[in-house]
């Protein structure tokens, strides 16, 4: 491997493996040297025989899709990373019908949290209905795609709870397997989809738009481990104390507290 920065200089790394390679590959970054530099990383690129490429494990442009259907209404979420002003602001909701792709509306991002809600009346629930995001890059399309399933009323639900999502077991892979081969027709996760400490690095309060990007990077990880099972049944979403980073603590009453006394 071989590094460049913008002034040219670089370094390499060897590594030599003689046999079959199983698994992924992943880049850090001086995770836990305090004192190290820091990085902006562009133009990265893996290749050669040994590697295969497969789209459809790709996290982004649309990170994950999630949605509630209650008494006819059907409301869609949509998770996008962090998007430019000179990026595209839209994306577009499409449901497969009599054989082809149809708009359903088109919606902006919102540009704090990156995501945007769709709201549909008068959903039918009697059969699984395929769907689509559409966004736009550089004027080329990218998909994600799921399904709004068929309301189950003939038969018990299978309900999957879960809660604590502590980044000790990311990306909690038995755990997502085992759901997957239970196949719940509908997901609760009660609380803590995140904590503090998530992805190794402190958390950050102020300014406003580091804390955000702080906050959406910790939150990115539950909807990479969980996104595959979100995509195709309801899945509901309460926020416990770390998910709004106020671990064991919920205030008094609501009322208003300063920077200066959250620090103490």
């Amino acid at each position: 491997m071989i590094a460049v920065d913008k002034e040219d200089r670089k370094t390499e790394l060897t590594y030599h493996h003689a046999g079959e390679i199983e698994g992924l590959v992943a880049l850090e970054q001086n995770m836990n040297e305090k004192e190290g530099s820091t990085f902006w990383s562009r133009s990265i690129s893996l290749d050669g025989t040994k590697v295969e490429y497969v789209p459809d494990n790709s996290f982004g442009p649309i990170l994950w899709a999630m949605y509630t259907l209650s008494m006819g209404k059907l409301k869609l979420t949509a998770q996008l990373p962090p998007v430019g002003n000179k990026d595209s602001q839209k994306v577009e909701l499409q449901f497969f019908r009599k054989g082809k792709w149809v708009k359903e509306e088109k919606g902006e991002i919102d540009p704090v949290s990156y995501s945007i809600i769709f709201s549909i009346e008068n959903w039918d629930s009697a059969q699984d209905t395929p769907y689509r995001l559409v966004y736009s890059i550089d004027k080329e399309k990218h998909y994600y795609k799921g399904a709004i399933r068929q309301e189950p009323n003939d038969r018990p639900l299978r309900f999957g709870g879960l809660t604590c999502q502590e980044w000790a077991g990311y990306p909690y892979r038995p755990l997502v397997e085992n759901l997957e081969k239970s196949n719940p027709d509908m997901l609760y996760f009660s609380g803590d989809q995140l904590y503090e400490g998530n992805g190794g690095y402190p958390i950050k309060r102020e300014p406003e738009d580091s804390a955000i990007l702080n906050y959406l990077g910790k939150w990115y990880m539950f909807g990479w481990a969980f996104g595959n099972i979100m995509r195709d049944r309801p899945t509901i979403c309460t926020p416990d104390d770390h998910d709004v980073y106020q671990g064991n603590l919920w205030g008094e009453g609501g009322e208003g507290i300063s920077f200066e006394k959250w620090k103490k």
